[in-house]
């Protein structure tokens, strides 16, 4: 899988390195994160888990591939988890510490609109145990351009379901899939590229 996400990743950025238009820059923000539970299709115990606020900072890559179209690689280093509430010990904050790798095609309806959609890669650096290394999801955003050097965003995203590493529990209908979701609120800069 490590390979895959490489060859993706070194595909994406030799595909926007094409253009002479190739935007680079730093971007950062605020993360609302939490875990979603589903078992046999459905969505149980959501009620135990609550939004955990949190950040996000990294670079971004971005080049139009034509008038209206265009891609844009990031590198983030994202803090996620979750907040887990029980009557025995009170409230679980868990730190997920990640490395995510969006790679994003984005549509240009207006001269400062970018809607954007694509995969995410993240792996897991430091965080909790049970939760696998590897992370998979799907974004959706908006992109404002405030002027040539400043942007603003915000995201979506959806992981795919994956089971924990251990400790899962049986309700009857079987174990339970998890998935990491995580709005993003981030602002970005333009950094001068001659």
């Amino acid at each position: 899988m490590r390979k895959l996400i490489f060859v993706l990743f070194v595909f994406a950025m030799g595909s926007v390195s094409i253009k002479a238009q190739m935007e680079a820059g730093i971007k950062g923000g605020l993360n609302l994160s939490d875990l979603q539970v589903f078992a046999s299709g459905n969505s149980i115990g959501n009620e135990a888990f609550r939004t955990r606020p949190s950040y996000h900072i990294g670079t971004f890559v971005n080049s139009p591939l034509s008038d209206h179209f265009g891609i844009q690689v990031e590198v983030l280093f994202s803090n996620k988890g979750f907040k887990y509430e029980t009557d025995s010990i009170g409230t679980l904050n868990a730190s997920l510490n990640y490395l995510n790798f969006p790679v994003l095609f984005y549509y240009r309806p207006a001269k400062r609109i970018d809607i954007e959609f694509g995969p995410e890669f993240g792996y897991l650096v430091s965080g909790e145990d049970l939760v696998k290394s590897f992370d998979m999801g799907i974004d959706v955003g908006l992109r404002y351009h405030i002027s040539k050097k400043f942007h603003a965003g915000v995201r979506y995203y959806q992981g795919f379901k994956f089971d924990m590493k251990k400790g899962d529990y049986n309700d009857g209908e079987g174990s339970p899939k998890y998935s990491n979701s995580t709005f993003q609120v981030s602002i970005g800069y333009n950094l001068p590229m001659e």
